[in-house]
């Protein structure tokens, strides 16, 4: 598919770390563009697609709702438990193992600027982190030009 080369390309580009973390350690923050490189759709750091890659340009909101889930306030309590922050074609994440825990979810469903792309938003990860080796992986399907509203909020990553 043409759309999702050109998408691959783009991401790669501008989104690439010089490297991937490595087993023995070390992490990655993957944000809008670059947690697509986290999944098996990229470095694949953690065992998670990328949900209706074909669909990828779903649309934008500058109030995208949002919810943190029982994990994400265990791991950040200052999180706000629904809250809404700009969203511009992030990725959507299907989580494939247990090892990978959503941090927050979307509440909002954008299907594309005709309304016809499959319902598949809400209740996807917006925010999710796993293990990779002895490091950790978190991805943010938000842009990068709102992370620092979100990471304003202390979220904080440990291990369990």
């Amino acid at each position: 598919n043409m759309k999702k080369r050109q998408l691959k390309s783009n991401i790669s580009s501008r989104a690439a770390p010089s490297k991937p973390p490595n087993q023995a350690g070390g992490g990655y923050v993957g944000i809008c563009a670059g947690a697509y490189l986290g999944t098996s759709w990229g470095y694949d750091l953690l065992p998670v697609n990328v949900l209706d890659i074909n669909h990828w340009d779903r649309g934008k909101t500058l109030k995208c709702q949002l919810k943190t889930t029982a994990r994400g306030l265990q791991i950040s309590p200052k999180l706000p438990k629904d809250f809404e922050i700009p969203y511009v074609n992030g990725p959507l994440f299907e989580i494939l193992d247990s090892s990978v825990e959503s941090l927050v979810d979307f509440e909002s469903q954008l299907c594309g600027k005709d309304g016809t792309y499959p319902q598949v938003m809400r209740g996807s990860p917006a925010i999710l982190a796993g293990p990779f080796g002895k490091g950790r992986v978190v991805l943010l399907s938000l842009g990068q030009q709102n992370v620092a509203e979100f990471l304003g909020q202390k979220i904080k990553v440990t291990k369990s």
